[in-house]
């Protein structure tokens, strides 16, 4: 199922400036939809998420509340995950005021949870004991001060003091120094011969020596045909260093295009951060993959292909995907890219 990404007539959700007004309104009003941050996870190549693997993205945004039902006539009008943009932005905005007071003051400040909608937040302070306790006693108030001077409003903010124990930093061998260098003169020298001699390069070169082995990656367009002359050259500049493991692949460069667009553009953290922290999406995992061409977006849900309706929240998924990439100015940079959204039940059934 290719999406060919053009604005079609009939999708029934009118994004228009007005509305983009009315959601930033609605946040400074605290009176938007507010959900309840649920665990995600980024792994390697293809991403995948987890409800159970939370703890690598708790500090890149922190919790809020559920929602206040005032709002319920603004949301319709307006994507989901366009809301939730403007959700994380706010959260951004907090936690960004919440530091900058406990910096003033050479407090390490961050709120591991905000319910916006409630005006409750916890907040963590970091640092030796005795710091941290002489922080305890005037941060609450500190940071509402700050968050006031801004019109955020006060809130019942809970202080948690985490402990931090002063450790001394891992001391590099000569041995280990040397081996870094090593690597980074080699890759300084992989680098500057692939360009000088016109090698499309969809990743940088890597490189590691070190006392286990001698290991270099390199990607080139999947058009390049000089692979004999590449592998020789990589041989002779790294003779002096003894065998080296080349791992050289091909990639598509529109495919990389591609995936440096939605990246400089948050599109697929949103989309799975968004998804993922609504219990009502029932989210269990996510992948992508932009190699090959078209994207590849795969969800699993924690309901049963034998549910009744299992196909109509699948439905209801992919159009929230497609709503956001086709109304959302966040968005506008990757429209037109194509892409695919497969959604498998628990039991692991296509259920689109």
């Amino acid at each position: 199922m290719k999406e060919k990404l053009n604005y079609p007539d009939a999708l029934g959700i009118a994004f228009e400036e007005k509305h983009k007004q009315e959601v930033l309104k609605a946040v400074k009003n605290d009176n938007l939809v507010y959900l309840r941050r649920q665990p995600s996870s980024a792994g390697r190549k293809t991403l995948r998420y987890s409800m159970i693997s939370a703890a690598l993205l708790v500090m890149s945004l922190t919790a809020v509340s559920l929602f206040s039902p005032a709002m319920g006539n603004v949301a319709a009008k307006i994507p989901y995950l366009s809301s939730f943009v403007k959700q994380k932005e706010l959260q951004e905005e907090i936690t960004k005021t919440v530091m900058e007071a406990g910096s003033k003051k050479g407090w390490s400040l961050y709120p591991s949870s905000i319910s916006v909608a409630d005006k409750r937040m916890t907040l963590d302070i970091y640092g030796e004991a005795h710091e941290i306790e002489q922080a305890k006693k005037t941060a609450a108030q500190r940071v509402n001060e700050a968050l006031a001077a801004r019109k955020y409003g006060t809130y019942d903010i809970k202080v948690k003091l985490v402990a931090i124990t002063p450790q001394n930093p891992p001391v590099e061998s000569a041995e280990e120094k040397e081996y870094q260098e090593q690597s980074i003169e080699v890759e300084k020298e992989v680098t500057a011969y692939l360009k000088e001699n016109h090698y499309e390069t969809p990743f940088p070169p890597q490189v590691r020596i070190d006392k286990f082995e001698n290991y270099m990656y390199v990607s080139i367009a999947k058009t390049e045909h000089r692979d004999a002359e590449l592998k020789a050259a990589l041989k002779k500049m790294t003779s002096p260093y003894g065998e080296f493991y080349f791992d050289i692949r091909k990639s598509d460069m529109k495919a990389r295009e591609q995936e440096i667009r939605w990246g400089n553009a948050g599109i697929i953290d949103t989309i799975v951060q968004g998804l993922v922290e609504n219990k009502e999406f029932k989210i269990k995992h996510f992948s992508y993959s932009f190699h090959p061409l078209p994207l590849q977006m795969n969800l699993t849900i924690t309901v049963s292909s034998k549910d009744p309706d299992a196909e109509k929240l699948a439905k209801r998924i992919k159009g929230e995907i497609k709503a956001f990439i086709l109304e959302d100015v966040k968005a506008k940079s990757v429209r037109n890219d194509p892409y695919v959204v497969n959604i498998y039940s628990k039991d692991k059934k296509k259920l689109n």
